[in-house]
This record gives C-alpha cells, sequence and structure tokens, in this order.
C-alpha cells in the first residue's frame, strides 16, 4: 500500500478548500466492552450508527474486527470510512464492492464510490484483519458525509475499538529517531539532529525537555514518509493556478523528498521554560523560510518554544503557549481547534494564524508584523474563533473573515497597531 500521511494532508495550511470540520459522536458500549460497541453519531440532519465486532482467536492471538457503519437518516450519503490502526502494522482489510481500501501511515481509510457511498437505510460491512498479534484498545473512528456547505463533505468523529500495538517496554527511549517511525515513547534532550520525517504514531508520545534544540537538516530528507504526489512536487509555482493548493504564484512547493516533516498522531509534550526555551529550527548555517516542512501534532502542548525556518505548525485539540512561530512558508498556525495563547508569531507569507471552522481560542498573543509579501494576521474561513487581548503589529490586514461570520465568534479587546486594515470581510 502506499503510505500517505492523512493527518499532513488534513492539517495543510491554506490549501485552498475544506476538509471535514465537524466532529461529534456518542458511544454507547454493548455487552462486552472489549469485543463489542456501538457508536451513534448525530447530525444536524440525521443520524449514523457504526457496530463493531472483535473476535480474537486464543491460539493464534489474531483478531477480526467487523465494522458495520449504518446511514440511519441522514439523508445524503456517507462517502469514506476509516480508523486509526494505532501503530500496529500487520492488518489486512475487506472492502465493500465498489470502495477502495488505502493504508496511510497509522490510519485506514475506505473511500466509496463517489456518486452514491452509503445511502440513508442502508449499511456497509468493512471487515478488518490482524496477521500479528495485537491488543484490541479504543482508537479513533471517522465517518465522511456528502454536505450541502462549500466544503462538500463533512467529517465526524467517534470512538470504536481497534486494533493497538501492544507496549512492551513503558521506559522512554532518548534521542533515539533522528527518522522513521517510533515505536514507543521517547524523550528529545540536549540536541538532536533530525535528518528526515518523523512519525509518531498514535498510542506513543513525544517528550521535548526545556533546552533543547532540534535541529533540522535543510533541504534534504533521508526517510521520506510522505508520497502524496501533490506534496513530492518540485519547483516553483510560476502562477499554473494563483494558489496551488496552499502555495501562492511565486512560492515553491513541498518537494518534500528534499524536506523534513514532522507528525505527531499520538502526543506532543514540548514544554520549556522562560530560561531554557526549546528551539526547533534549520540546522543551516544560512537559514531561510522552507528550509524544511512542517511540524504537525494531533494532542498535546508546544509551549515556550522557538519554531522556525519551516512551513509552520498545525495541530489538532492542543495548545501552543508563550511560542515564536517566525519566518515561515505559508501560515505560522493553522487548521486547529485548540488554543493559542501568550505567543508571537512573525514573517509568514501566509497568514499568521488560520482558522478554518473551528472554535480556536486566540488570546494574548503579540501578531506580527507580517512578511512584506505575506500581510494578514488571522484568516477566518467559517467557524466561532475566540480573537481576545491579541496585539496586531503592523499587519497590512488585522483579520480577515471569508465568508459570513458566525454569530458565537468573540473579538474584543485586541489593539491594532500600524495596521493598514483593521477587519476585512470578503
Amino acid at each position: 500500500m502506499q503510505r500517505v500521511s492523512r493527518f499532513v494532508l488534513f492539517w495543510l495550511a491554506a490549501l485552498g478548500c475544506c476538509v471535514g470540520i465537524s466532529l461529534s459522536g456518542v458511544d454507547s458500549s454493548g455487552e462486552d466492552a472489549m469485543s463489542r460497541r456501538t457508536s451513534l453519531i448525530e447530525t444536524p440532519n440525521g443520524r449514523l450508527q457504526v457496530d463493531v465486532r472483535a473476535t480474537s482467536d486464543p491460539a493464534t492471538g489474531l483478531t477480526t474486527f467487523r465494522y458495520t457503519v449504518n446511514n440511519v437518516s441522514y439523508p445524503r450519503g456517507v462517502t469514506s470510512f476509516g480508523i486509526v490502526r494505532a501503530g500496529c502494522a500487520g492488518t489486512q482489510a475487506t472492502s465493500p464492492q465498489g470502495w477502495v481500501m488505502s493504508e496511510e501511515l497509522e490510519f485506514l481509510i475506505w473511500d466509496g464510490p463517489p456518486t452514491s457511498g452509503i445511502r440513508a437505510g442502508t449499511s456497509e460491512e468493512f471487515v478488518l484483519r490482524t496477521t500479528q498479534p495485537c491488543s484490541t484498545e479504543e482508537v479513533a473512528g471517522y465517518v465522511w458525509i456528502h454536505s450541502t456547505s462549500a466544503c462538500g463533505r463533512q467529517k465526524y468523529e467517534f470512538r470504536t475499538l481497534g486494533p493497538h500495538r501492544p507496549t512492551t517496554n513503558d521506559r522512554p527511549s532518548v534521542n533515539l529517531t533522528t527518522h522513521g517511525e517510533m515505536t514507543q515513547n521517547e524523550t528529545w534532550t540536549g540536541t538532536i539532529r533530525i535528518v528526515g520525517d518523523v512519525f509518531v504514531p498514535y498510542g506513543v508520545t513525544l517528550t521535548i525537555e526545556p533546552g533543547t534544540r532540534v535541529l533540522i537538516a535543510a533541504n534534504q530528507d533521508a526517510a521520506n514518509l510522505q508520497l502524496d504526489p501533490w506534496l513530492m512536487k518540485r519547483g516553483v509555482n510560476q502562477g499554473e493556478s494563483p494558489e496551488d493548493l496552499g502555495v501562492h504564484v511565486g512560492e515553491p512547493y513541498w518537494d518534500e523528498s528534499h524536506h523534513v516533516s514532522i507528525t505527531v498522531a499520538g502526543d506532543l509534550h514540548a514544554v520549556g521554560t522562560a530560561e531554557q526555551m526549546i528551539t526547533i529550527t534549520s540546522d543551516s548555517a544560512e537559514p531561510k523560510a522552507g528550509d524544511w516542512n512542517m511540524l504537525s501534532f494531533a494532542h498535546g502542548t508546544l509551549a515556550y518554544c522557538t519554531v522556525e525556518y519551516g512551513r509552520g505548525v498545525t495541530f489538532g485539540d492542543g495548545t501552543i503557549s508563550h511560542c515564536i512561530l517566525r519566518h515561515v512558508i505559508g501560515c505560522a498556525a493553522c487548521r486547529s481547534p485548540g488554543v493559542i495563547e501568550e505567543s508571537w508569531l512573525y514573517d509568514a507569507t501566509h497568514e499568521l494564524i488560520g482558522v478554518a471552522g473551528y472554535a480556536t481560542t486566540i488570546r494574548g498573543n503579540r501578531i506580527g508584523p507580517t512578511a512584506p509579501h505575506g500581510g494578514t494576521g488571522i484568516c477566518v474561513i467559517g467557524g466561532a474563533p475566540k480573537i481576545i487581548d491579541n496585539v496586531f503589529d503592523h499587519c497590512r490586514i488585522a483579520v480577515v473573515f471569508i465568508g459570513p461570520r458566525a454569530s458565537e465568534l468573540v473579538m474584543k479587546g485586541n489593539t491594532f497597531v500600524g495596521c493598514q486594515q483593521e477587519v476585512f470581510n470578503e
């Protein structure tokens, strides 16, 4: 199977199109919580139900997971179904007719026929068998449904059962992974040189200690894990389109085979102190924006850190606090429902903070100055962020709203210094 990081694609900054943005789900357990579970997913227009039964063979330790996705009453259909594989490498999947399964790092994704999917009142069964002993744990599951929104489809998350690699050593290793996939909890300390893509799977924690310097190889990648053709694209956008999936005219493409990405699908605990900041930077003697690609993390905390000379930070339900994010091609901090607080973000070619459909909390930050060819402090595409007590410092436009503002949006207590325009509605 082609190894493509759905996680990185999901959190890409400024793609110019939406990925699913609404997460919901109410779980109810069956008779045996470790062998059967039913998840009910309530959408504004109808209900979905996912049943899973896990059957293990005591002799071999292998497990079969049968997922039944039932569209109870949603009128427009289910287009995709996926689960987190949680680092258990040995799996085989069976797909319903017309559905295509892809294995993407820690994700297993089934994509249905684009014109149909699972219609209201029908169901489909997806079978996953382990080929090596794996434990049965609670993991994240996802469904994508047809939507009338501008995004075209909506994403809903729930908790389900899935294969999980057993943990054999709870003591974290130290400075072990300089490229490739982590297999257990790990701590980075002192100075560590990252020479290729690093992937931290679901269930694994990366800890970065105060004062650590993470030096990332500039313009090279000894272990490329991102094989999506668009991410592999090289050269500069010469105007093939005004904004080619987030790469503006005149900007270099991602060229992932020659640029490092750090992707944390598990947990990140990178907490420095005011006296001992963590630094994540290029190893070049003459660093520049875009020397490496992106830091992405699903959960956790990035605090008292300087992150620079990459393509920014994308994060899930975590927190960025007391950080410096700077010298970025693209968006400095983007596409997150989490918290950005008490940080300084400046010098990015796109917006410094991007919000797409989330209730992101943005408070107490210094935002700007922007790069000469950038100009926007915060770009909001849907959602209801809380923009409170920030200082916008020499931004061409402090806040841009694309589309209507949500009634739940909060914007108060902000200060504007040297900005040509405070708010723009597109």
